[in-house]
């Protein structure tokens, strides 16, 4: 096939933002955070779930308050084998999960199982607050 050098002049020209617009969508990425630093947890309560439920011994059930400074961050982590569920009661929170990103504000709910990763990181000027309930092993 025999190209006339105008036209791959043209379609250069047409190809090239879109070219352009891809390496810019892939270096903007973000990488989700892998430190743990500016978070403090308190637990709340838990319950022993071996004398409640048959086949969970050895299991608790867990209730705690996490706040995340601003510029804090829960590095990249699973919850094989501990699924958990947050509720945000206040600030905004970033969740990086299955390659992207989601903002968490104040009343959003989010649940962990054992088949995703996810991280957590505070952009904002103020803490960021979550309630998290999960199942634990008994330390």
């Amino acid at each position: 096939m025999n190209h006339h050098p105008s036209a791959c002049k043209r379609l250069l020209i047409v190809a090239a933002p879109l070219i352009l617009a891809t390496q810019i969508h892939y270096a903007a990425a973000q990488q989700p955070p892998t430190e743990r630093k500016g978070v403090t947890g308190k637990a709340l309560t838990a319950i022993d779930l071996g004398p409640e439920i048959a086949g969970m011994e050895g299991r608790a059930l867990r209730m705690r308050m996490t706040t995340v400074a601003p510029g804090g961050t829960i590095g990249l982590h699973d919850h094989k084998d501990r699924p958990s569920i947050v509720y945000v009661l206040q600030g905004t929170l970033i969740e990086y999960k299955d390659g992207g990103t989601k903002e968490l504000n104040q009343g959003d709910v989010i649940s962990q199982g054992k088949d995703h990763s996810h991280a957590l990181e505070n952009r904002g000027a103020s803490p960021a607050i979550f309630i998290e309930a999960e199942v634990i092993r008994k330390e």
